[in-house]
């Protein structure tokens, strides 16, 4: 048992055939009723990844940065049910994306800094992903929201090694609700990290990857382990682990460190 802040980290482990998937599912309904969260590992060894893809909005950041936009032009309502409905699965990203480009066209170009500025970190991001850094994981941001978001991340806020993220276009100071191909996707993103991996000569069972949205999911499942991050219903039905209560920093514990090696890394 580790205890760390406000949190019990208890592991157990099981012997013999297992039905995986079933067991998987089987643990979600578990950890509703008790109202924690719990999870199942194929393997009680511990496992750092080398690469880490992370989704960005409500992933690595607390907001949807699109319907940011949207409330301050007065079409925040709109596009959120949009966003709501993409994230949950119920259309598609790009389509869904398209609209959304196209209802936001003529926003001005001088908000975004002050948005970036006041958009909230998510409860964990840094810890997590500085200690990633020292334990010598490679970190990626990839999302289906605007590289001005993501590089603001990158250069400010979050040490990040790499970014993959929609391209804003302007006219005359505003945004022209023009859509740069390819957009980031689902697809995309699965395609990107591993990628990623290939250029710095890694197996995929050392690569991870955290998101919410059903957008992520094809980026969850490629490696040893995916780990949807207070996710949409549908997300953490699909995804191999969940995190639901807790900080992304939680996710060290899924990496096989206890309390005293996440101490040493001083973050």
């Amino acid at each position: 048992m580790a205890q760390r802040h406000d949190r019990t980290v208890i592991r157990f482990q099981i012997d013999g055939d297992l039905d995986f998937d079933s067991a998987r599912l089987a643990c979600l309904g578990v950890a509703d009723e008790l109202g924690v969260d719990l999870t199942i590992q194929a393997s009680v060894t511990q496992r750092v990844p080398k690469l880490a893809g992370f989704d960005m909005d409500s992933t690595l950041i607390d907001a949807e940065v699109i319907d940011e936009l949207a409330k301050i032009t007065g079409i925040g309502d709109q596009v959120a049910a949009i966003t709501q409905s993409a994230m949950a699965g119920d259309i598609d990203f790009c389509e869904s994306f398209k609209r959304r480009m196209a209802l936001l066209k003529g926003f001005s170009e001088q908000r975004l800094a002050e948005i970036a500025r006041e958009l909230p970190l998510k409860e964990g991001a840094y810890e997590l992903l500085a200690a990633l850094r020292a334990l010598g994981c490679k970190t990626a941001l990839l999302s289906g929201g605007f590289t001005y978001f993501a590089k603001f991340l990158q250069r400010e806020r979050l040490p990040l090694d790499y970014i993959h993220a929609n391209q804003l276009t302007f006219a005359e100071g505003a945004l022209t609700g023009e859509v740069v191909e390819p957009i980031i996707d689902g697809d995309r993103k699965r395609k990107l990290l591993q990628e990623i991996a290939g250029s710095l000569d890694l197996a995929l069972e050392s690569v991870v990857a955290m998101g919410d949205g059903a957008n992520d999911i094809p980026m969850l499942n490629l490696g040893e382990v995916g780990i949807a991050i207070h996710p949409k219903p549908k997300v953490r039905l699909q995804a191999p682990q969940a995190i639901n209560l807790f900080g992304l920093d939680a996710a060290l514990y899924l990496f096989g460190l206890n309390d005293q090696q996440i101490a040493k890394l001083g973050v």
